[in-house]
């Protein structure tokens, strides 16, 4: 599939921004629930961080199960790590990330047709987008009816929403403080919000499976036991990404790798995260 050029998407919908290198400038900028150095951090250790390497691989696989058409909005898309892959794989990807940091990142990794601003700074009269990606961006958003409502605006009838989230409640720990999380999900809460919104949810499945204990002993229960490393994990990314040649990285690529095909073939009941599939209906 080639990539056809989205310039006239973008000059229906990013009216009135600015271009400066390369990059398109909302006029205004809104504010994220997201710390500012988290973005370099995640730069520094994305090409080889297990954890971001397992979910590009699992959400490229409900892609090909679940095609967009038209345009992608790849929104609050941080460093455009998974808009790089989307653009690699065929699909028209646009960035939409309001951190400027991001952007610049996103352009140094080979990224095209950047939008510095938020969803909520476009205008959708005129032209909609065929797919939205919103890839652990939902848990940020403390206004999330308001904000799926924005997404349901901005997608052709029959458009498709793409979601990972991080699952289960009862594993909210210090980290999803730090790293400015409202909530984590339920499928059946993710389900929800998503058909509150206008949404029919195509597909649900839980990954990360093997995460679960990990996650429970090293963050869920120091923060139940009112404990917390001097160090957090944000300051610490080889060692909380595994990104060295390590035995402990070796086990848990083996341990996720069987996840690609099950969620090929049907879903997994548990895991530390959420992946979804919904239409604009």
């Amino acid at each position: 599939m080639s990539i056809q050029p989205p310039m006239e998407f973008i000059a229906e919908a990013a009216t009135n921004w600015t271009l400066r290198d390369e990059i398109l400038f909302a006029p205004s900028t809104s504010s994220v629930s997201y710390p500012d150095n988290r973005r370099q951090t995640n730069f520094e250790v994305e090409d080889q961080s297990f954890w971001f390497q397992h979910r590009r691989k699992c959400i490229e696989t409900v892609l090909q199960r679940f095609p967009p058409a038209g345009f992608f909005l790849d929104v609050g898309g941080g460093n455009g790590f998974m808009t790089s892959a989307l653009q690699k794989i065929g699909i028209s990807a646009i960035l939409v990330e309001p951190g400027e940091g991001g952007c610049r990142n996103a352009l140094r990794r080979g990224v095209r047709h950047i939008l510095c601003g938020s969803l909520e700074d476009m205008d959708f009269t005129h032209v909609r987008a065929g797919a939205v990606g919103l890839f652990d961006v939902l848990e940020h958003i403390a206004e999330e009816s308001r904000f799926l409502q924005i997404v349901h605006t901005s997608l052709n009838s029959g458009g498709r929403l793409f979601l990972s989230v991080p699952a289960s409640p009862v594993l909210w720990s210090h980290e999803d403080q730090s790293a400015g999380h409202f909530r984590r999900y339920t499928a059946a809460g993710l389900k929800a919000a998503l058909e509150t919104a206008g949404f029919r949810v195509l597909y649900c499945s839980h990954f990360f499976l093997c995460l679960i204990p990990g996650l429970f002993f090293l963050r869920v229960l120091p923060y139940r036991l009112n404990l917390r490393r001097k160090n957090s994990e944000s300051t610490l990314p080889k060692e909380h990404h595994l990104t060295g040649r390590s035995y402990l990285r070796s086990l848990v690529m083996w341990g996720l790798a069987p996840e690609v095909g099950m969620l090929n073939a049907h879903s997994i009941p548990a895991g530390t995260s959420l992946v979804c599939v919904a239409e604009k209906i």
